[in-house]
């Protein structure tokens, strides 16, 4: 036999056999890819939507093709895993023909979308599972199907609103209006229970900004308006617990909501003009320490005394420095330049809030230093006393206060605090712009004569404990998110409160 014959007779058999194929119905032996489509729902939602399942909810599985007509289907059988894969639930079997089974057998009618409901085992600890189906046959399993699921029991896990800190020009609930290149301080609302360790990821579109636990404090990001005008999605995810493990990727469910902004070079910079009240140097304190300054000022620089990482904390409408016994910051510079060895006329104006109601301790300090007597310089505190904000000065066994309001501030409510300083006749005199009389009047002593060297700042050393709370910041120019994880704080024993908020500060001389 020729070779062109034989490759002839061998496709006429592969085609025969094919026909021979097509006649017969095979589907009982060889089982096809979703042959069997089966669902289980919650609240009449499918548990692939739903993700979380709460105490005393009840599963529906349901078989959304019909097999009653399939001699081959069985029963279905229901279990609960864990990640392990361990069995953490009594398999139960829905059968209409007796079915050998460990677990429970519930014979029905028909396997169709009026199977009976069931519960999860009332001591199921909560987290992550999936429920595992099988479809049972004559034979053997038909079909599986996994469903990831995370019980909570009776924990609850919410995410509310993103809030922007300061709230943007003409805020509205579309989209807030804010400058190029201006650090924002985002905070996510969030409600959760003790027994959960909620973890969150922050994006800008599909870029991770930050990702991180609650307790690292991952639900505030500093962030910083891009260059290009337009709109912009900011946008959290929350989990009940960390997803990154391969066990748990995918299965973890999440909650999330998102900020749209808006980025104008039209929209003004919020707080205070200071170069409109010709003021000399000035703070805003927008998650930078950078100084502006009048023409012909020299901007002088923050150096950080503290082992603290900086801290931006938000109020009730904006956000600012924390300041503190653990976060304390120095300007190596005289407040206010000397004038024929006096002390010049000028203006400080301090935007600031209690952090905590009754807040104690230092918010501003100075000192003037004393040529003749470098040992005893002239200070100048802003102190609260259980919530009331004093002025105090002294130098050597000199010393007076005066409150500056009489009435207890309130926590996160921001004040502008704003007096005058002049030095007449060997006394320093403080003003404000409320009344024509020094609200505090300190004598100097004769031998008293200003330099040109003086410090100022902002808290006051009181211990060396380190409050390790942090904020990420997040530059819209830089692509680089291996570093945008927090990670865990170290134990500290004692950490001193933060007393204050500092929003803005100026100074006028």
């Amino acid at each position: 036999m020729s070779a062109e014959l034989r490759r002839f007779r061998t496709i006429l058999i592969i085609l025969i056999g094919l026909i021979s194929l097509s006649c017969n119905d095979y589907s009982s032996v060889l089982p096809q890819p979703g042959l069997y489509k089966i669902a289980v729902y919650v609240d009449n939602t499918p548990l692939e939507m739903y993700g979380f399942v709460g105490l005393q909810k009840t599963f529906k599985p349901a078989f959304l093709t019909p097999v009653a007509s399939d001699p081959d289907v069985q029963g279905l059988s229901i279990s609960i895993r864990d990640l392990q894969n361990k069995i953490r639930s009594t398999e139960i079997v829905y059968s209409k023909t007796t079915i050998e089974t460990t677990g429970t057998r519930i014979v029905v009618p028909n396997l169709d979308s009026t199977l009976p409901e069931f519960t999860i085992p009332e001591d199921l600890p909560i987290g992550p599972y999936k429920i595992l189906l099988k479809i049972l046959g004559t034979g053997g399993v038909l079909s599986e199907k996994e469903i990831p699921f995370y019980y909570m029991a009776d924990a609850q896990l919410t995410i509310k609103d993103i809030h922007s800190f300061p709230p943007g020009y003409k805020p509205s609930v579309s989209a807030p209006l804010f400058p190029p290149n201006m650090y924002l301080l985002l905070e996510v609302s969030i409600q959760s229970d003790i027994r959960l360790d909620p973890y969150l990821i922050w994006y800008e579109g599909n870029r991770i900004l930050l990702e991180g636990r609650l307790a690292e404090g991952a639900d505030r990001l500093l962030w910083k308006t891009p260059e290009a005008e337009g709109f912009q999605t900011i946008r959290v995810e929350l989990y009940p617990e960390k997803p990154d493990s391969n066990k748990s990727a995918g299965i973890i469910p999440n909650v999330s909501t998102s900020l749209r902004l808006a980025v104008s070079k039209t929209a003004p910079i919020p707080g205070i003009d200071f170069a409109a009240d010709n003021y000399s140097l000035w703070y805003h304190f927008l998650g930078t320490l950078d100084a502006e300054t009048a023409e012909g000022v020299n901007a002088p620089s923050i150096s950080k005394k503290s082992i603290s990482d900086i801290r931006w904390i938000p109020g009730d409408d904006s956000y600012g420095l924390a300041v503190g016994a653990a976060h304390q910051y120095i300007i190596d510079s005289p407040l206010l330049p000397p004038q024929d060895n006096q002390i010049s006329a000028g203006s400080i104006l301090l935007r600031f809030t209690p952090s905590v109601p009754d807040a104690n301790g230092t918010v501003f300090f100075a000192l003037f230093t004393n040529t003749n007597k470098i040992d005893e310089p002239l200070t100048l505190k802003l102190s609260m006393e259980n919530g009331i904000l004093k002025l105090k000065a002294g130098i050597g066994n000199e010393s007076l206060q005066v409150p500056l309001i009489s009435q207890k501030l309130e926590a996160k409510t921001f004040y502008n605090i704003e007096f005058e300083i002049k030095e007449t006749e060997k006394a320093l005199q403080f003003f404000t712009n409320k009344s024509a009389k020094p609200l505090l009047k300190i004598p100097l002593p004769e031998n008293f004569s200003y330099s040109s060297s003086g410090i100022f700042g902002f808290g006051e050393p009181k211990t060396v404990a380190a409050d390790t709370s942090t904020v990420a910041i997040i530059d819209p120019v830089s692509q680089d998110t291996a570093q945008n994880v927090l990670t865990p704080a170290s134990p500290q024993t004692t950490v001193p409160p933060i007393i204050a908020i500092i929003d803005e500060f100026g100074i006028k001389f």
